[in-house]
């Protein structure tokens, strides 16, 4: 039965009489225009409710969208560079403590929000080439972990700054250099990296010195050598390598030196007076039937007056490369030579850090002040780099705080 028919039958059931057909046509019309009219809402609730479901893409879970029916933005939100001074805020303790977004950003000024990616895809190379050209701060610029993982070297500026050429380089350089090539080359648990604070104190310590260097946590049977670095009456560093495997000790001198099998055979009766003492007083036995004795290595010659500490870190790495055996340290230790490879071990040590400029303080590189009791941080944002720093760590004075504030502030490395 049609539509029409049915409205025809439904009104002769439930209407009464209808003596003349004109009153007919005029009730069926009004009739007829409500049923449509109903069919029509009941269409568009219909379409309301399936719309969403029809019109939107499924999208794949490698696209990591957070519902199943949103569709990609067709063109990225645009973020324009700020003119404006970014807000001294505070950021709360709690499970992570985050510097807080610029003030524009909170209250919906999106002209000045700061546009902090072009800071942050910045290449090691050119991050360098600025550093080196700054003046030497203590500003925290790389934080390098350790061998173990458990600790890391916090690297300031000034201390990154001793890899331009011809300048001594500093111990925490170095050191942090031999734990980056320990992590690369994946040497494990065979060759332990000893401070080469300790490592003096062993060589050239007195006895007092060395009962309070225990190494209480370090089991020398898990390890098959040591290498380390020593200073020379401030001037020069020597190269320090302790092989188990055929009880040699090996004090290495990156320039040309007469005594070196003396110096080594030295070094060998000291840590020998070493190791029975630590196991006589901590009751071990590691390494203790071991007679140790002096060795010489075949290594390249230092040029110049400045460079000893580069030629360390490579011949650790030669080491850590080749163990067990001992091979010929041979490289090229030429001016140009060695301006390279200090370019390249300062571009290792920013490539190896793990310091997170947006979220540590710069100065101190923590999260939170070291002692801070308070729920709330003061941070304050560097409007050159971008960098963020405890208030607490500046030292600042409060008028110079409330200046910095309200006008354009520069920190320590930019100013």
């Amino acid at each position: 039965m049609e539509k029409s028919q049915w409205d025809l039958k439904h009104i002769r059931f439930t209407s009464g009489r209808l003596t003349r057909l004109d009153d007919f046509v005029a009730q069926y019309r009004i009739s007829h225009t409500a049923l449509l009219k109903e069919y029509e809402d009941s269409e568009r609730v219909f379409r309301r409710k399936t719309y969403r479901v029809e019109k939107e893409i499924w999208k794949e879970k490698q696209q990591k969208k957070r519902g199943r029916y949103v569709s990609p933005i067709p063109k990225p939100f645009p973020f324009k560079t700020s003119k404006k001074k970014s807000s001294v805020s505070e950021g709360p303790i709690g499970k992570q403590i985050s510097p807080p977004q610029p003030r524009s950003s909170l209250e919906g000024d999106h002209e000045n929000i700061v546009d902090i990616k072009s800071k942050t895809t910045a290449t090691p190379q050119n991050q360098l080439t600025t550093l080196w050209k700054r003046r030497d701060t203590e500003v925290v610029v790389s934080v390098v972990p350790t061998q173990t993982k458990v600790t890391s070297f916090i690297i300031h500026h000034s201390e990154l700054c001793t890899l331009r050429p011809h300048q001594w380089l500093n111990g925490e350089i170095i050191e942090a250099l031999f734990h980056i090539a320990a992590s690369e080359l994946e040497i494990g648990n065979s060759i332990y990296i000893l401070n080469h604070y300790m490592a003096g104190v062993i060589l050239f310590g007195e006895k007092p010195q060395l009962a309070r260097q225990k190494l209480s946590k370090i089991n020398l049977n898990n390890y098959q050598g040591i290498v380390s670095f020593v200073n020379i009456d401030n001037v020069h560093w020597k190269f320090l390598f302790i092989n188990a495997v055929n009880h040699t000790v090996y004090l290495v001198d990156p320039s040309r030196s007469p005594t070196e099998k003396d110096d080594s055979i030295h070094a060998a009766q000291k840590l020998s007076e070493y190791i029975q003492m630590r196991n006589t007083q901590q009751r071990k036995t590691e390494w203790q039937n071991i007679q140790w004795k002096g060795g010489v290595m075949t290594h390249s010659v230092q040029q110049d007056g400045s460079s000893c500490g580069v030629i360390v870190v490579l011949m650790a790495r030669e080491i850590m490369k080749a163990f067990p055996n001992v091979p010929i340290l041979q490289f090229g230790t030429s001016r140009k030579e060695m301006a390279n490879e200090r370019k390249m071990m300062a571009l290792q040590i920013l490539k190896a850090s793990v310091f997170d400029e947006a979220e540590n303080c710069s100065m101190c590189s923590l999260k939170k002040p070291t002692g801070c009791v308070h729920r709330f941080i003061n941070w304050i944002q560097c409007d050159s780099c971008e960098r963020w720093y405890h208030e607490k760590c500046l030292g600042m004075a409060k008028e110079d705080l409330e200046q910095a504030r309200a006008n354009r502030w520069s920190c320590i490395l930019c100013s």
